[in-house]
């Protein structure tokens, strides 16, 4: 046989090779994988799950993303804050309100599912940073 310059490998060195290139592979996954959970916990030991605030219409009613798991988002979901009724656009201390709330919650929350509403809206209790925006709305007598 001639040589050529290259290594020949017998069949168990090549066998030895690929099971530590699979090894590899499959510790990277489950590296990343494991990352990925503790990048975005889905849920609060509470019951409360992740979501993002897209926008607020006014202090008691938000658009969210929430998030389900499994990197799967549920978008643009319209929810209302559950026991809270602050002005609508008009009303006395609109600005107020819708200020307060997006001051408090800009951008990640958590959120309980209390069922929907009569106009299909989510009715949550909202955490933003260890404040729940419905007590604080609450103390200001946007109540019903």
């Amino acid at each position: 046989m001639e040589d050529n310059g290259y290594k020949k490998f017998t069949r168990i060195q090549l066998l030895l090779i690929f099971i530590a290139a699979v090894i590899l592979i499959a510790f990277a996954g489950i590296t990343f994988l494991v990352n990925q959970v503790e990048a975005q916990p889905v849920a609060k030991s509470d019951g409360m799950y992740l979501a993002k605030v897209d926008r607020w219409i006014d202090g008691d009613s938000v658009i969210v993303d929430i998030y389900l798991g499994f990197d799967v988002w549920l978008v643009d979901q319209r929810a209302r804050l559950a026991r809270v009724d602050t002005p609508e656009r008009g009303q006395p201390d609109f600005k107020e309100a819708t200020e307060l709330a997006r001051k408090t919650c800009p951008d990640k929350v958590y959120i309980t599912d209390g069922g929907r509403d009569k106009y299909g809206r989510l009715l949550v209790e909202m955490d933003c940073d260890g404040v729940r925006i419905n007590d604080k709305l609450r103390e200001r007598g946007w109540v019903y």
